[in-house]
């Protein structure tokens, strides 16, 4: 059997609620491992930021809790990168892939469902 390893890093945004991000994150830290980051902007603005390594596929389902609290203008962007490992330690399958989460909206970018055919005529066309 093999282990589905994901690493992911989150760039920084904004919240409106901060203690219900900070519930949020407490969550997710205890069941994935999530390690939050702050940086302050000046004296009224925090942003925040979070990466994590897991071996569970529901933390998407967690995250999407983060909408109920994201100004209307905000998108959190998780950079995330997945590969299966076997059990002799070789590695199987890489995915590459990026959550936008905004106020409204959940969507999904899987580097694997790119069409190079696409890619590919578009470069042709640009040279």
């Amino acid at each position: 059997m093999a282990t589905c390893i994901t690493k992911a890093r989150s760039n920084y945004f904004s919240v409106t609620d901060v203690p219900a991000f900070l519930t949020i994150m407490q969550k997710c830290e205890k069941d994935f491992g999530i390690r939050i980051m702050k940086k302050r902007i000046d004296e009224d603005q925090t942003v925040y930021a979070f990466s994590y390594e897991t071996t569970s596929v529901n933390i998407n389902d967690a995250l999407c809790d983060l909408q109920k609290i994201l100004p209307e203008w905000e998108a959190v962007i998780i950079q995330e990168i997945a590969y299966e490992q076997s059990l002799n330690g070789m590695m199987r399958y890489v995915i590459g892939k990026a959550i936008i989460i905004t106020y409204n909206t959940v969507d999904t970018l899987d580097l694997s469902m790119l069409e190079p055919v696409k890619y590919l005529q578009t470069q042709t066309l640009t040279q």
